[in-house]
C-alpha cells in the first residue's frame, strides 16, 4: 500500500532538483508549500516524458486513477495504487502502463503497522533531503462539462528488509538508473519488463521511524506529522 506521502522540500529546492535530475527548467510550482501529509484525492507532483519534444516536463496529477467505466450517474472508481505484479493483466491499468507512465515525486511516505492490534504509523524516507521517484501511471478523463482531468496511481510491490515488519506492500521506488527507461520506453519494451525491475529501492537508502497518529487525519498537514515519537 501507499496511502500517504510527503513533499517537505520548499519550492526553490524542488525546482533545483527538477532541473538537476530531470532537465526540467519550468514547472507550475507557484503555489507549492512544504507538504507533510498528502493523501489520495489531492495532487502529486509528476515528471512525464513528452515524445514530441523528446524532453521531460513536470506537472500535477490528481492522486486517484480514474477507471474508464462506471454505472450511469456515478463517478468511476478511483485507484490510489496499482500492483506491479499483475498490472498487465488488469484492463483498468494496462494501456496506461504501456503508454502513460510517470515519476511521482515525494521525499517520504507513511505506512501503518497493524499486527499489534494498534495501527502505528511509520514514516519512511531517505536519510537526506532527497527526492524519491515513485513509479506511477496516469490517465485522462473527459468530464461532463467538457473539462479533462488527469489522474494517477502509485505502483506497489512486495516489501523487503526492515519494511516487511510494518507492511507487506510498499511503493515502487525507482533508482536513478531506471528512471529514463520507465519514462521513455515503448509499449513493446514494457511488455518485456522482467519482474525484478520493480524490486524495491535498496533498503540501505531508506530509514523509518514511528510517528504520531496525527497523520491519520487527512486535514492535518504539519511538520509534527514526520517527527519521531
Amino acid at each position: 500500500m501507499c496511502g500517504r506521502v510527503t513533499l517537505t522540500l520548499d519550492k526553490e529546492t524542488v525546482m533545483d532538483l527538477l532541473d538537476l535530475r530531470y532537465d526540467v527548467r519550468s514547472a507550475p510550482l507557484e503555489g507549492h508549500v512544504p507538504r507533510y501529509n498528502i493523501s489520495p484525492g489531492q495532487d502529486l507532483l509528476a515528471v512525464l516524458y513528452d515524445r514530441h519534444s523528446h524532453s521531460n516536463r513536470a506537472g500535477w496529477l490528481h492522486w486517484g486513477f480514474e477507471g474508464s467505466w462506471a454505472p450511469r450517474g456515478r463517478s468511476p472508481k478511483a485507484y490510489s495504487n496499482a500492483r506491479s505484479e499483475d498490472i498487465l493483466q488488469r484492463s483498468t491499468f494496462r494501456e496506461s502502463f504501456l503508454n502513460r507512465r510517470c515519476l511521482l515525486l515525494a521525499d517520504g511516505y507513511y505506512e501503518w503497522q497493524s499486527n499489534t492490534g494498534f495501527r502505528q504509523p511509520y514514516y519512511v524516507h531517505p536519510p537526506g533531503r532527497e527526492l524519491l521517484a515513485l513509479a506511477g501511471i496516469w490517465t485522462s478523463t473527459q468530464k461532463e462539462d467538457g473539462r479533462k482531468s488527469y489522474s494517477c496511481a502509485v505502483l506497489t510491490t512486495g516489501s523487503t528488509g526492515m519494511l516487511k515488519s510494518i507492511h507487506d506492500r510498499m511503493p515502487v521506488v525507482l533508482p536513478p538508473e531506471k528512471e529514463a527507461f520507465w519514462l521513455q520506453s515503448s509499449p513493446e519494451a514494457m511488455l518485456q519488463v522482467p519482474p525484478d525491475f520493480f524490486t524495491s529501492y535498496p533498503q540501505e537508502f531508506l530509514k523509518m521511524h514511528p510517528v504520531s497518529t496525527l497523520v491519520n487525519h487527512v486535514a492535518y498537514d504539519s511538520v509534527d506529522c514526520i517527527k519521531e515519537v
